[in-house]
Formats: C-alpha cells, sequence, structure tokens
C-alpha cells in the first residue's frame, strides 16, 4: 500500500489546533508514536529504547508526537535538582544549555523528518524561567532548517497544553475528523496513579477523541463515554473517548541499586513504567475512522541493555 504524508498545517494564529489532513483512496491507515518525558539527555535515559521505538515508526511511515520533557536539563548551574550524577561527560561543558540542543540535534537526526509536534515540559519551562533561554524552540529553529531542505514543513511548538485535529478525507467524498488533546501533566497521588485526571480533564475540556498526558511517569489508557446533544440534527448520542497516559524514557527505578532522584527524594520504591504509546488510525470502511492505542514494547528484563549511547546507523533523510 502506497503511503501518502499527511498535511501538516500549523495554527495561522495562538489559540487554534495543529491540522493534519490525510487523503486516502483506498483503506488505508496512518500510525504515531506519542511520547513525553523522554528526558533524552540524562544518564538514566533508555535513549537506545527510545531510538529503537523512533526506528520502528519510521519502518511503520509513522509520525512522531513529543508532550513535553524532551530535556532532563538539569545540571545547569545553581540548579539544586543537579549533581555530578545527572550530568553526561558529553555536556560537561561551559555551554552547557548550548550543548543540549547542538545534541539533540545530531542525536534525532534521522528523526527529524517524523516529528510534528513537540510540547513544553516543566524542565524545559524551568530552564525558559531560570535561565531565560527555550531549548524547545532552539532546537525547532535548527531542526526547521534541516527539514527545509528536504521540503518538509516546520515543526510546531506548542505550550504546556495544545490541540491536534486529524481530518481525514477519504475516497475524495467522506471527510472525518478525531481531535486530540494534549497536556504535560501535574501531580496525582501514587494510588491512583493520575486516572483521577481523566474525569477532571473530560469534564474541563469538551468534545475530544483522545486525551494524552505524561509528567507523573505512569502509563495507562482508559475510555470515558459521555452522552452528548448532536446540535446538527438534535440527536442524543454517546460518544467514546480515549485517555492516554504515557510513561518516561528515563529510569526513576534501577535493578542495579543506583541511586536516582525519584528512589531518593521521593522514597519511590517500585519500578514506573517505562516507553510511549502507539496510535494507529484506520478505516475499516468508507464512512468511519477508528484508532487504537497500544503501548510500546519494551524488554523489561533486559532495561540496563538500553542506557548505553545508541549506534545510530543508516541515517534517515529528515
Amino acid at each position: 500500500m502506497e503511503w501518502k504524508r499527511p498535511d501538516v498545517i500549523r495554527p495561522p494564529l495562538p489559540g487554534y489546533a495543529l491540522q493534519i489532513k490525510h487523503a486516502w483512496k483506498s483503506q488505508s491507515e496512518q500510525t504515531y508514536l506519542l511520547t513525553g518525558d523522554e528526558h533524552w539527555d540524562s544518564p538514566e535515559c533508555y535513549l537506545k529504547l527510545l531510538c529503537q521505538h523512533l526506528e520502528e515508526c519510521g519502518q511503520r511511515n509513522g509520525l512522531w508526537i513529543s508532550n513535553g520533557d524532551l530535556w532532563d536539563a538539569i545540571s545547569s548551574r545553581d540548579d539544586q535538582r543537579g549533581s555530578k550524577g545527572t550530568l553526561r561527560e558529553e555536556h560537561c561543558k561551559v555551554d552547557y544549555l548550548d550543548q543540549l540542543v547542538d545534541d539533540a540535534i545530531d542525536t534525532f537526526r534521522p528523526y527529524l523528518g517524523m516529528l510534528v509536534y513537540i510540547g513544553t515540559g516543566n524542565h524545559e519551562q524551568k530552564i525558559r524561567i531560570k535561565k531565560e533561554t527555550d531549548l524547545t524552540a532552539r532546537f525547532c529553529e535548527k531542526a526547521n532548517a534541516i527539514r527545509k531542505e528536504s521540503g518538509i514543513g516546520p515543526i510546531h511548538r506548542a505550550g504546556y497544553a495544545g490541540a491536534i485535529r486529524f481530518q481525514f478525507n477519504i475516497y475524495g467524498t467522506a471527510r472525518l475528523s478525531h481531535s486530540m488533546w494534549l497536556q504535560h501533566g501535574n501531580n496525582s497521588g501514587p494510588v491512583t496513579k493520575g486516572t483521577i485526571g481523566a474525569n477532571r480533564r473530560a469534564a474541563a475540556v469538551h468534545g475530544m477523541s483522545l486525551y494524552v498526558t505524561s509528567h507523573i511517569h505512569e502509563q495507562w489508557c482508559l475510555s470515558n463515554t459521555i452522552i452528548r446533544l448532536n446540535d446538527s440534527t438534535g440527536r442524543i448520542e454517546q460518544h467514546d473517548a480515549q485517555h492516554v497516559q504515557l510513561g518516561s524514557y528515563k529510569g526513576d527505578f534501577r535493578t542495579d541499586g543506583e541511586p536516582t532522584w525519584y528512589t531518593m527524594m521521593t522514597g519511590g520504591s517500585s519500578p514506573k513504567p517505562i516507553g510511549g504509546s502507539w496510535l494507529r488510525f484506520y478505516a475499516p470502511t468508507g464512512r468511519r475512522v477508528k484508532f487504537e492505542v497500544t503501548p510500546t514494547d519494551v524488554d523489561y528484563p533486559n532495561l540496563l541493555d538500553y542506557l548505553a549511547k545508541p549506534h545510530v546507523g543508516k541515517r534517515r533523510a529528515a
């Protein structure tokens, strides 16, 4: 089946959703890799696993959506969260923040063409407040220059929250859509693992097919069914939405006993889920587009093998 890249249309003004338009002429599908809290620059990041998932995304002709905290960035001067153990050797330089931008470009260069949306997390926002520089904006500026050489439009740099409208034109006649609300997230209790926030988000943000959060390094997906009145037809309808909590790629808990911020500062004694989620849109008929969300595959018994800096291999054109 021939793959046609969707058209990504950036919002004309602040306060509008990113639009991604799919033109399907037959039974087609489109995959998205949803990630958050990658913390790629941390020595505790399973960076090789992240790159493995991005490689798989490329093999699926997928696109990448990142929901904030791509960086850890806790080792700048006067940052009380940092120490020698929170800094990778190659970033131990005077221009630390510059290195984080440049090395992110080098690390993710094979995958820059897949990235369509990047959010701002609390770690990036902390740098904006304390150091008055925007890692995400600087990364996008350099990444977009590389993408432009390949004829690919710019990455949508979002804030702490944002929206995406997925539109589907099937056979040139049926026009269908699904909407996604993304928010980096906020703290929640260890017992509920953030699930209590699903109802709160649904009550505050209406009409979405998907709600995506990260931040708390938990992972789950649950459905929330509501009743709504169709304003166009007057029909009473049930509407099903998926609430997706994304895991992290940072090793909060280490089986080798190495101390981490999570185990030392929060008293955390249990592992956290690792990885992101796959979002697949597909059209079983010409009149309906369905979607499914599944977690990325993680080889948990051998997680420590993924802490090594990955071999990038053959580079894919951006």
